[in-house]
């Protein structure tokens, strides 16, 4: 988020030049417990929620579980989500099924960002997402 790196204990000398401030947290890749909405985070995770709360980050805490990741007990929103525009988080299947979507709804929402379900299927863990823009095509943007 902005200048800081939030990772786990493990990250390359490399990364940690690019960033002005790394903070320690006990997820080891917290991309994939941490969906983007607008400047806000929704997570599962306590050790992210409590340190992006630290630092003045709008957060919102939610349950464990009802995400499926085949062959895991559970997945991670960060996982089951993209960030498609400012404007835009999709979500690989149901959203509104997840017992926290009104929560999730309601944070959207007051960071101006409509969450989108991109099919009728559980919500499931893909590992996440990354749109890919056409360099003639980022000034459009």
């Amino acid at each position: 988020m902005g200048c800081t790196l939030y990772g786990g204990r493990t990250v390359s000398k490399q990364l940690l030049s690019a960033f002005s401030r790394y903070v320690k947290v006990k997820q080891g890749y917290t991309r994939c417990s941490s969906c983007l909405v607008g400047g806000g985070i929704i997570t599962q995770d306590k050790t992210v929620f409590n340190a992006l709360k630290q630092d003045g980050i709008e957060a919102l805490l939610i349950s464990s579980g009802h995400i499926a990741l085949p062959g895991y007990d559970t997945g991670f929103i960060g996982g089951a989500s993209v960030a498609l525009s400012k404007e835009t988080t999709a979500f690989f299947g149901t959203i509104e099924d997840h017992p926290d979507y009104e929560r999730m709804s309601d944070f959207a929402k007051k960071h101006g960002v409509k969450l989108l379900s991109l099919s009728n299927e559980p919500l499931t863990d893909c590992g996440g997402g990354f749109i890919c823009t056409p360099i003639n095509t980022l000034n459009e943007m």
